[in-house]
Order: C-alpha cells, then sequence, then structure tokens
C-alpha cells in the first residue's frame, strides 16, 4: 500500500508529490507507520508544527496521527494480487 501527497504537501517540508510506503495502521492508538522510500528521513525537514504526531522509528520509518494522516496524503494506492 502506498500514500503519495500534493506538491507542497506533507511531513516533510520540501518535499512534494511523494510517494511513501504505508506499513500499518494501529487502530487503538489511531496511528499510521510510513516509509519513506528513500530510506531516511531528514530530522531538520520534518514539519512538526504542522504534523505535530509524527515519531520517527529510524530507516525512513515514521508513525503520525490518522488526523495527521488525513491532512498529509491526498491518494491512496493499494495492490491486490
Amino acid at each position: 500500500m502506498a500514500a503519495g501527497t500534493e506538491k507542497g504537501e506533507g511531513p516533510i517540508k520540501g518535499i512534494g508529490s511523494h510517494a511513501w510506503s504505508v506499513l500499518g495502521y494501529d487502530s487503538q492508538a489511531k496511528t499510521v507507520t510510513l516509509r519513506n522510500p528513500w530510506g531516511y528521513l531528514d530530522q531538520k525537514k520534518l514539519d512538526l508544527e504542522k504534523y505535530p504526531s509524527i515519531r520517527d522509528l529510524g530507516n525512513g520509518e515514521f508513525t503520525m496521527s490518522l488526523e495527521d494522516f488525513h491532512k498529509s496524503y491526498k491518494y491512496i494506492s493499494v495492490q491486490d494480487n
């Protein structure tokens, strides 16, 4: 599953029109786990003002609230074999 941002939007300032891997959803905590396919996050560019729930897990993986996910990601793609 993948999620995409629009130009100028997303959890990392300056990276828009980008696809992210969706790794999971925690229904208890209402958080989504994602991964930047580049394999890293630039801590200095995380937009914590707009998306305060972001928690860096390392290796390009992070969690964010479902609410912040809905604010940031405009496209979702699901591969079904």
